[in-house]
């Protein structure tokens, strides 16, 4: 096998792009007709004229205004169509790095000075105690590009995340298994080094950034950081937006700048070609995030051949070569606490491409995913769609003509030889969420991807928005003050109705749920107590809301109402003064005081924090949705039905959470009543965010790991 592999290196990457032209479609036609910039960045003269929308695009800048985005870039045709903010200020690319680095690793791979083929071993690589063992030395540094070496070492540089995420020692041979992984993208920095016998940031400037003509890059952009964890250093790099731009636009012309080969063409399909399965992300390649069946970020799909280099806190190059278009997004991450989100990001591109010209050259609409064959070992495609209950009944006696839920799925249902499905995990999300939340990376890209305890390949996952929320029907839609008075039981009954009626699911395998939806597992327990093997309700009590968490839910209804600009909700503008002290209190309600402190250290760093905070949330919030969410909780009472649930129960809760503290002592006198259930109370510590702690497998998934191993009948593997 590895005499096979250096003959491939020696030669050609012909047989991979073989393969990879079978499931890829062509690439924009750029190399014809490829515009590059200048000494300086040309713009588009007049972006209305081009086909863009003004309109559309000054909402993007509003919308980028009340997150934390430093600068923006959007290059198309070789020029800026629109830019604003600090686009020349050298900021942290984070891992963003990597992605510099693979286009290196192509450069030098065409010259013959590295070989791919390799073993670490055979490189020389080791480190400190505990050092590699046999085994992990095996792995070859093609395995290493595409972080599937196998090796979990400590490493520099690593996210709290990244360390909380890394496998044991020993858990997978080299090549079988996807982790982003910090330890070998330091080892590659120091191959690279080795290997060239040259320092990485001078190639750089030498190989990439003087040749495409970067306006801004010095040598001493790069440093190097050391520390005691691995004796690999990381290798972060400055960059100002505009020459990310360069170097994105670089990769959307195959490599080529002006006529010149930069990075062989070949390198650059090969590399952004999807090896592994990321989740929420689509597909990683060669240090490159590539979209997978328009998955890619969250809240817009994306045409395939997109691909992105990505740094932590909300640093972007996104390429989208069906659109001849390249998105630079920045934040200014030295300040603690800024960051962009992934969901945040995707908002901001959906708003941007909707600004593009509808029939211009090379603009083609993004294709609707395709169905993957799951016998092809194919990854499970996220499915949207929505159902309509005509004439639903509340629980108040009001009804509905049409109440319509929109949901998600991911993966297949099985049945078992009487047609009853085994595999359904529905997943349920907090007061004022969607289902869309549960696609983040830091959920979705633990539980649902390839190896992970929800893995979408075995299981099958229904994501809804609820009664109330995101694309379900709401009272922003219309009726305002008149749409029927929800409560936690309405809500359950049409999940009920969704899964039976709608996705013919006639039983499941879990319900797990997240604040509200952890306290709608309780009442899913009671109204319908033979559906579902599990429940795992995650920051939650079985028990009336009363004393402080229902104090502040009265002072946010209490603050929209009480606003003259409220009008009885037939507000003209939203009431934001009102909506602002409702945020206020929500804030608090799911603060951790520990991290709050991480995020705003000083006086001012905790201002900024908090005011960017508030503009965030007005800008996404309607003041009448707001109330019904916490009106909803009015009747939620499963105290006095406990001993009616009969489905297996794992209860997390964490030390931190001010909606459920632990010192009540709520759930040590109710869930002795649970036939079957477990309470865990997570300590406070720097992984725990107080509520939010809910939607960090990583810090509770040991718990349903071992939970879903006593659940009976086993699924299949």
């Amino acid at each position: 096998m590895r005499s096979m592999f250096r003959r491939f290196t020696a030669f050609s990457f012909a047989a991979v792009l073989a393969a990879a032209a079978l499931v890829m479609l062509p690439r924009h036609p750029a190399a014809q007709e490829a515009a590059y910039p200048g000494a300086i960045w040309q713009h588009v003269p007049d972006a209305g004229r081009a086909g863009w929308s003004p309109a559309a695009l000054r909402a993007a800048r509003e919308y980028a205004r009340t997150i934390p985005t430093a600068a923006v870039m959007i290059v198309s045709g070789g020029q800026v169509v629109d830019e604003w903010g600090d686009t020349a200020t050298r900021y942290n690319v984070h891992s963003i790095r990597k992605s510099f680095l693979s286009a290196m690793y192509g450069i030098y791979l065409r010259e013959g000075r590295i070989d791919l083929s390799k073993t670490i071993g055979e490189l020389g690589i080791d480190d400190n105690e505990p050092s590699l063992t046999a085994i992990e030395k095996q792995a070859i540094l093609h395995d290493v590009l595409k972080a599937r070496s196998g090796v979990y070492h400590p490493a520099l540089y690593e996210t709290a995340g990244m360390k909380a995420r890394r496998p044991p020692r020993g858990s997978h041979a080299p090549g079988t298994f996807w982790y982003y992984n910090n330890w070998d993208f330091n080892v590659l920095g120091t191959v690279f080094e080795r290997s060239t016998k040259t320092s990485l940031f001078v190639e750089f400037k030498n190989r990439i950034a003087d040749p495409i003509g970067m306006e801004d890059y010095r040598i001493e952009d790069g440093t190097y950081v050391t520390g005691p964890d691995s004796v690999y250093p990381a290798y972060p790099f400055r960059m100002t937006a505009r020459d990310m731009a360069r170097f994105g636009l670089l990769f959307l012309h195959d490599g080529s700048w002006r006529g010149r080969q930069i990075v062989p063409a070949d390198w650059v399909k090969e590399s952004t070609t999807s090896y592994s399965e990321a989740g929420p992300a689509g597909g990683y390649g060669y240090l490159w995030w590539v979209a997978v069946n328009g998955r890619h970020l969250p809240g817009v799909t994306l045409p395939a051949g997109t691909y992105s280099a990505r740094g932590a806190g909300g640093h972007f190059i996104l390429v989208i070569p069906a659109y001849d278009t390249v998105i630079v997004h920045r934040v200014d991450t030295d300040i603690p606490g800024r960051q962009v989100n992934d969901e945040q990001f995707g908002r901001l591109v959906k708003l941007i491409l909707d600004a593009r010209p509808s029939t211009s050259l090379g603009t083609a609409a993004p294709q609707t995913p395709a169905a993957t064959d799951p016998g092809a070992g194919a990854e499970p495609r996220i499915n949207e769609g929505d159902f309509a209950i005509n004439n639903f009944r509340f629980g108040s006696g009001e009804t509905l003509p049409r109440l319509n839920l929109h949901y998600r799925t991911l993966g297949t249902p099985e049945r078992d030889a009487a047609g009853v499905v085994r595999n359904a995990v529905l997943i349920l999300h907090g007061t004022g969420g969607t289902g869309a939340g549960f696609l983040s990376q830091t959920f979705g890209g633990e539980l649902f991807r390839p190896g992970g305890l929800l893995d979408a390949r075995r299981y099958f996952i229904v994501l809804p928005d609820g009664i109330g929320h995101g694309k379900s029907s709401k009272p922003s839609d219309g009726l305002r003050m008149r749409f029927p008075k929800y409560t936690y039981d309405d809500m359950v009954r049409a999940q009920h109705t969704l899964l039976t009626e709608g996705l013919k699911v006639n039983h499941l395998r879990l319900v797990l749920g997240t604040s509200m939806g952890a306290m709608h597992c309780w009442v899913w327990g009671e109204m319908y107590p033979d559906f579902a093997d599990g429940l795992v309700p995650l920051a939650s009590a079985p028990t009336a809301i009363a004393g402080r968490n229902r104090v502040m839910r009265k002072m946010i209804m209490d603050s929209i109402m009480q606003d003259p600009a409220w009008k009885n909700g037939d507000y003209a503008e939203e009431p934001r003064q009102g909506l602002a002290g409702a945020i206020d209190i929500l804030m608090m309600m799911t603060s951790s005081p520990l991290q709050w402190h991480r995020l705003g250290p000083t006086r001012d760093a905790a201002d900024k924090w908090y005011e960017d905070q508030i503009k965030a949330r007005l800008a996404t919030t309607d003041a009448n949705d707001m109330l019904y969410y916490y009106n909803a909780s009015r009747e939620y009472d499963p105290a006095p039905n406990l001993d009616k649930i009969t489905a297996a129960v794992l209860a997390i809760n964490s030390a931190d959470d001010v909606v459920n503290p632990p010192e009540l002592g709520l759930m040590e006198k109710l869930m002795p009543r649970v036939k079957r259930g477990r309470y865990v109370l997570i300590p406070t510590s720097d992984r725990t965010r107080g509520h939010g702690t809910h939607s960090l497998p990583a810090v509770w998934g040991t718990y349903l790991e071992e939970f879903l191993i006593t659940l009976t009948p086993a699924i299949s593997q």
